[in-house]
Protein backbone atom coordinates (compact mmCIF):
# COMPACT_ATOMS: atom_id res chain seq x y z
CA UNK A 1 0.00 0.00 0.00
CA UNK A 2 2.80 2.38 0.91
CA UNK A 3 4.57 1.75 -2.43
CA UNK A 4 1.35 2.39 -4.35
CA UNK A 5 0.82 5.67 -2.49
CA UNK A 6 4.43 6.74 -3.09
CA UNK A 7 4.13 5.90 -6.79
CA UNK A 8 0.86 7.82 -7.04
CA UNK A 9 2.38 10.91 -5.39
CA UNK A 10 5.44 10.71 -7.67
CA UNK A 11 3.23 10.46 -10.77
CA UNK A 12 1.07 13.38 -9.65
CA UNK A 13 4.07 15.68 -9.28
CA UNK A 14 6.06 14.47 -12.27
CA UNK A 15 3.24 14.21 -14.83
CA UNK A 16 3.02 17.97 -15.53
CA UNK A 17 6.77 18.18 -16.02
CA UNK A 18 6.80 15.15 -18.30
CA UNK A 19 3.87 16.49 -20.30
CA UNK A 20 5.58 19.85 -20.73
CA UNK A 21 8.89 18.33 -21.80
CA UNK A 22 7.24 16.23 -24.50
CA UNK A 23 4.92 18.89 -25.92
CA UNK A 24 5.29 19.12 -29.73
CA UNK A 25 6.10 22.84 -29.49
CA UNK A 26 9.44 21.87 -27.96
CA UNK A 27 12.23 21.66 -30.53
CA UNK A 28 14.31 23.63 -32.98
CA UNK A 29 12.43 25.89 -35.40
CA UNK A 30 13.79 27.56 -38.54
CA UNK A 31 12.73 31.17 -39.20
CA UNK A 32 12.08 32.73 -42.60
CA UNK A 33 15.70 34.03 -42.61
CA UNK A 34 17.05 30.54 -41.75
CA UNK A 35 17.98 31.43 -38.16
CA UNK A 36 17.06 28.79 -35.59
CA UNK A 37 15.13 29.19 -32.35
CA UNK A 38 15.19 26.40 -29.80
CA UNK A 39 11.97 26.17 -27.77
CA UNK A 40 12.32 24.37 -24.46
CA UNK A 41 10.54 24.16 -21.10
CA UNK A 42 11.66 26.83 -18.64
CA UNK A 43 10.47 28.30 -15.35
CA UNK A 44 8.10 30.67 -17.21
CA UNK A 45 6.52 27.82 -19.19
CA UNK A 46 8.27 27.63 -22.56
CA UNK A 47 11.21 29.78 -23.66
CA UNK A 48 12.78 30.28 -27.06
CA UNK A 49 16.51 30.79 -27.46
CA UNK A 50 18.40 32.03 -30.51
CA UNK A 51 20.42 28.92 -31.34
CA UNK A 52 21.63 29.72 -34.87
CA UNK A 53 22.22 33.15 -36.38
CA UNK A 54 22.13 33.69 -40.13
CA UNK A 55 22.91 37.09 -41.59
CA UNK A 56 21.35 37.51 -45.02
CA UNK A 57 23.68 39.12 -47.57
CA UNK A 58 20.87 41.60 -48.40
CA UNK A 59 21.32 43.17 -44.96
CA UNK A 60 24.96 43.91 -45.72
CA UNK A 61 24.37 45.76 -49.00
CA UNK A 62 25.74 49.12 -47.82
CA UNK A 63 28.74 47.66 -46.04
CA UNK A 64 32.01 46.19 -47.18
CA UNK A 65 31.37 42.98 -45.19
CA UNK A 66 30.15 39.59 -46.27
CA UNK A 67 28.10 37.36 -44.01
CA UNK A 68 30.84 34.72 -44.04
CA UNK A 69 33.31 37.27 -42.63
CA UNK A 70 31.26 38.01 -39.51
CA UNK A 71 32.09 36.19 -36.29
CA UNK A 72 28.61 35.13 -35.16
CA UNK A 73 29.80 34.37 -31.62
CA UNK A 74 30.93 38.00 -31.18
CA UNK A 75 27.52 39.54 -31.98
CA UNK A 76 25.94 41.25 -29.00
CA UNK A 77 22.56 42.75 -28.13
CA UNK A 78 23.61 46.28 -29.18
CA UNK A 79 20.05 47.50 -29.82
CA UNK A 80 18.81 46.70 -26.32
CA UNK A 81 17.28 49.72 -24.60
CA UNK A 82 19.12 48.79 -21.39
CA UNK A 83 22.80 49.72 -21.77
CA UNK A 84 23.71 47.05 -19.18
CA UNK A 85 22.40 44.34 -21.54
CA UNK A 86 24.00 45.57 -24.77
CA UNK A 87 27.10 43.40 -24.33
CA UNK A 88 25.28 40.11 -23.84
CA UNK A 89 25.79 37.64 -26.70
CA UNK A 90 22.99 37.17 -29.22
CA UNK A 91 23.72 33.47 -29.61
CA UNK A 92 21.73 31.72 -26.89
CA UNK A 93 19.67 34.84 -26.14
CA UNK A 94 16.18 34.18 -24.74
CA UNK A 95 13.78 35.71 -27.27
CA UNK A 96 10.52 34.04 -26.25
CA UNK A 97 9.00 33.78 -22.80
CA UNK A 98 5.68 31.99 -23.18
CA UNK A 99 3.98 31.86 -19.82
CA UNK A 100 0.30 31.26 -20.53
CA UNK A 101 -1.47 28.55 -22.50
CA UNK A 102 -4.22 29.85 -24.78
CA UNK A 103 -5.14 26.32 -25.82
CA UNK A 104 -3.46 22.92 -25.97
CA UNK A 105 -1.28 24.11 -28.87
CA UNK A 106 -0.98 27.90 -28.43
CA UNK A 107 0.95 29.88 -25.86
CA UNK A 108 1.30 33.60 -25.23
CA UNK A 109 3.86 35.76 -23.53
CA UNK A 110 6.66 38.11 -24.54
CA UNK A 111 8.80 38.23 -27.66
CA UNK A 112 12.10 40.10 -27.57
CA UNK A 113 13.29 41.42 -30.93
CA UNK A 114 17.06 42.01 -30.90
CA UNK A 115 16.83 43.90 -34.20
CA UNK A 116 15.08 46.84 -32.52
CA UNK A 117 15.65 46.06 -28.85
CA UNK A 118 11.94 46.01 -28.02
CA UNK A 119 9.77 43.46 -26.26
CA UNK A 120 6.33 42.72 -27.67
CA UNK A 121 3.24 40.73 -26.74
CA UNK A 122 3.24 37.54 -28.74
CA UNK A 123 1.99 34.04 -29.17
CA UNK A 124 3.34 30.84 -30.61
CA UNK A 125 0.86 28.37 -32.06
CA UNK A 126 1.54 24.84 -33.21
CA UNK A 127 0.02 24.59 -36.71
CA UNK A 128 1.07 20.97 -37.16
CA UNK A 129 4.00 18.77 -36.13
CA UNK A 130 6.30 20.57 -38.60
CA UNK A 131 5.14 24.21 -38.35
CA UNK A 132 4.47 26.91 -35.78
CA UNK A 133 3.06 30.39 -36.27
CA UNK A 134 4.68 33.22 -34.32
CA UNK A 135 2.62 36.39 -33.95
CA UNK A 136 4.06 39.52 -32.39
CA UNK A 137 2.01 42.62 -31.62
CA UNK A 138 2.71 46.24 -30.78
CA UNK A 139 -0.26 47.96 -29.16
CA UNK A 140 -2.18 44.66 -29.51
CA UNK A 141 -3.68 45.68 -32.87
CA UNK A 142 -0.50 46.07 -34.95
CA UNK A 143 0.50 42.45 -35.41
CA UNK A 144 2.81 40.52 -37.71
CA UNK A 145 3.11 36.78 -38.11
CA UNK A 146 5.78 34.41 -39.34
CA UNK A 147 5.69 30.71 -40.09
CA UNK A 148 8.56 28.72 -38.63
CA UNK A 149 9.33 25.16 -39.67
CA UNK A 150 10.83 22.38 -37.62
CA UNK A 151 14.54 21.97 -38.27
CA UNK A 152 15.41 18.64 -39.83
CA UNK A 153 16.89 16.17 -37.39
CA UNK A 154 20.49 15.40 -38.12
CA UNK A 155 21.51 11.87 -37.34
CA UNK A 156 24.76 11.61 -35.39
CA UNK A 157 27.65 10.12 -37.30
CA UNK A 158 28.03 6.37 -36.90
CA UNK A 159 30.31 5.20 -34.12
CA UNK A 160 33.57 3.89 -35.57
CA UNK A 161 33.89 0.14 -35.08
CA UNK A 162 37.03 0.55 -32.94
CA UNK A 163 35.01 2.62 -30.41
CA UNK A 164 32.17 0.13 -29.97
CA UNK A 165 32.69 -1.68 -26.67
CA UNK A 166 33.14 -5.42 -27.02
CA UNK A 167 31.80 -7.91 -24.45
Amino acid sequence: MRRALTALIFMAFSAPALAQATHPIVGVWVTDEQAEITVAPCSAGYCGYLSKIVIPEARLVNTDKKAADIDIASLTDVNNKDPNLQQRPLLGLEMLSLNRALSANAFEGEIYNPEDGNTYYGKLELVDQQQVKLTGCALVVLCQSQAWFRAPKIDPPPIPAKLIPRP
